[in-house]
């Protein structure tokens, strides 16, 4: 091992030993009330090509979550110093975490992760389909289904990652829609259904048949705010142009707030905005097929 590598280890190590100063205020929040934030990461690895989960730790921060999706997160890469990324966001948010690998070699682990401030109550986690591109084989994609215990009562919360290849996500998201959303629509003893929420990062936008697919489904926070402002595309970061990070949610959720931090430190963190949905329970409501 190189001097070097192992400053870093070292360096790393005392990061994590450090109590990370935290600005979460909750107090004012309902128990309706809940904060969603979904973010793929990009391994902590920043625009400027430094390895700093501290800085994406603030960001997130920032946004006060109660539950997060995560997605492109590391853990034991030697890339990325080592550390469990997931791990490492949950102790700085002071939450529970759920790291599911996709991507498992001799360098480290690769995935998606849930960090949320309440329970998790139950966890599924499977692949999804995918297809070689060209001579690459391609990079596994995943699915979690969380079921967190809130103040307001269950919530299924969702998060995923799906394909670049259009035929992988069309295939995916089908998958997603028979096998995870439908089935978790109406759970026993309760005819209004389990309220959901799906995000993560489709790599599709909002004209594409994966998206429109799910609308069928669920809303689109960007879209069915009361405020009718504009949603706000995602990526690239620094410049950003197109929404293929997403938050969907059944019709239990009313949606009051949406935000999409541009600031320095935000662009500079991933190749992907953060998107944060600030979200009212409402009762009484149903899971509805659209279509």
């Amino acid at each position: 091992m190189r001097p070097g590598d192992l400053r870093a280890q070292l360096e790393n190590h005392l990061k994590i030993l450090r109590k990370p100063k935290k600005s979460l205020n909750y107090s004012q929040k309902s128990k309706a009330d809940l904060t969603v934030v979904t973010h793929n990461i990009h391994s902590c690895l920043n625009l400027d090509r430094r390895c700093d989960p501290d800085r994406t730790a603030g960001v997130l921060s920032a946004l006060n979550p109660d539950i997060v999706a995560l997605q492109e997160v590391d853990a034991g890469c030697r890339r990325t110093g080592f550390i469990d990324q997931a791990a490492y966001l949950a102790r700085a948010l002071d939450m529970v975490h759920h790291f599911y690998p996709l991507v498992d070699r001799n360098t480290g682990q690769y995935g998606i992760a849930i960090l949320s401030r309440y329970p998790i109550a139950e966890m599924e986690c499977r692949h999804l389909a995918c297809t070689r591109i060209g001579r690459r084989a391609p990079e596994q994609r995943g699915i979690m289904s969380a079921l967190i215990e809130t103040p307001a009562g269950p919530v299924r919360f969702i998060n995923t990652h799906l394909g670049l290849k259009s035929s992988d996500r069309a295939a995916q998201i089908k998958d997603i829609i028979l096998n995870t959303l439908m089935p978790n629509a109406v759970s026993a003893g309760q005819a209004e259904g389990v309220p959901l929420i799906f995000c993560g990062d489709l790599n599709a936008g909002p004209r594409s048949a994966v998206y429109r697919s799910v609308l069928r489904y669920l809303n689109d926070v960007q879209t069915s705010r009361p405020d009718r402002a504009s949603p706000k595309p995602t990526f690239f970061s620094w410049f950003p142009v197109r929404r293929s990070d997403h938050i969907f949610v059944s019709s239990h959720f009313h949606t009051d707030h949406v935000s999409v931090p541009k600031n320095h430190t935000a662009r500079m963190v991933s190749d992907h905005l953060p998107l944060s949905a600030e979200l009212r329970r409402l009762h009484e409501m149903a899971f509805v097929h659209k279509g």
